[in-house]
């Protein structure tokens, strides 16, 4: 693959061999390439150079239909895995991120998403009405669409390093940097109600019955199956035909922890929708939440995800709303080699999986 080149001067440079006419900042029509005002971590070219001088150089020297005119092509899709709820790479909950700058079809979405093959890939793009501090923000796993996401919705914001509001079809999400280095999260809350006589859940988590002690269901029907201790959660071996005979999602935790400062422990399996565990589920955390503020009087909580890679949670709750928050770590940037399609008027199917991680 042709490594791009670019150089700056007072009258022109060039980028892949092709002249470019470098427009001052203040006259770049930056309207046309709405990222640089997101002020996206966006440039591959850039990073792979460990040279961050040269993005505001890249993204004002021109427009987008000017690049696509002296280059015969756009400049390509970037894709950002990030790991979220974690401060380490290799942990937490990976979900690639997509800044489009346009709407792109659903199918085009869903396919780079099976390609990405990770349990989440968000794709973000300006709204219609112009306004750069409020996007639209969707979701896909490798086999379907969702309409709420917490840990791609923690990466997207990362990748954004700014204070931002995602309009997506789980309701209006606003995210915002906090002091720590993480990104909390403004979630709707779910709350749950106990199963009076709930089907049997212990031979799907491959426990003894006696170690489950309630079942409670949300009301998009996803199943929070409370066990004894912490340690009956990291000894569940699922099964996944069982737990797709019951409905195809399993939330299973404890409370409290089994560490200091730790009030729940959970594990999420969603075999409904292509995975089998999901490394850390962000909207679980939004039904664990209001039922343990219930239960302990308190509205701050922390909840920890035991799966192979794990993470850590924070949460809040706030009234009919649970502020989420975590930390993210960026492990690979991309760029897409397949032009995004561009969306199909009026397409706007149904998702498949009401609420997710």
């Amino acid at each position: 693959m042709r490594e791009s080149s670019c150089s700056s001067g007072q009258g022109g440079g060039l980028i892949d061999g092709a002249p470019t006419q470098i427009a001052p900042a203040s006259e770049s029509p930056r309207s046309e390439w709405p990222w640089l005002q997101l002020g996206a971590r966006g440039s591959g070219l850039a990073r792979r150079r460990g040279d961050a001088e040269r993005l505001p150089f890249l993204f004002e020297t021109a427009s987008r239909p000017t690049l696509v005119k002296a280059y015969g092509r756009s400049m390509p899709v970037t894709l950002t895995v990030v790991d979220a709820f974690t401060d380490r790479p290799f942990s937490g909950s990976p979900a690639a991120v997509c800044l489009l700058d346009e709407p792109a079809s659903e199918a085009w979405m869903q396919a780079v998403a099976a390609e990405m093959n990770l349990s989440e890939t968000a794709f973000a793009v300006p709204r219609a009405d112009g306004d750069l501090g409020e996007l639209d923000l969707r979701w896909f796993t490798p086999s379907a669409e969702v309409d709420l996401c917490g840990h791609a919705t923690l990466a997207t914001a990362h990748v954004l390093g700014r204070p931002v509001v995602f309009h997506t079809r789980g309701g209006v999400l606003a995210c915002r940097p906090v002091t720590d280095g993480g990104v909390e999260m403004d979630f709707p809350a779910g709350e749950v109600a106990p199963v009076l006589d709930p089907p049997d859940w212990a031979p799907a988590m491959g426990l003894a019955r006696d170690r489950i002690v309630g079942v409670y269901e949300s009301p998009n029907r996803w199943a929070l199956v409370e066990v004894a201790s912490p340690t009956d959660v990291r000894a569940v071996v699922p099964d996944r035909q069982a737990i797709l005979d019951l409905g195809g999602f399993a939330n299973v935790f404890a409370s409290p922890g089994d560490e200091p400062g730790v009030d729940s422990v959970c594990r999420t399996f969603g075999p409904a929708v292509g995975i089998d565990e999901d490394p850390v589920t962000g909207s679980v955390h939004c039904l664990i939440a209001p039922l343990l503020a219930k239960r302990l009087g308190r509205a701050e909580l922390v909840g920890q995800q035991v799966s192979a890679r794990g993470g850590t949670v924070g949460m809040r709750v706030a009234g009919d709303r649970v502020h989420l928050s975590g930390h993210a770590v960026t492990v690979l940037v991309a760029e897409l080699r397949s032009e995004p399609e561009p969306a199909v008027p009026g397409e706007s199917s149904e998702p498949v999986v009401r609420c997710r991680s």
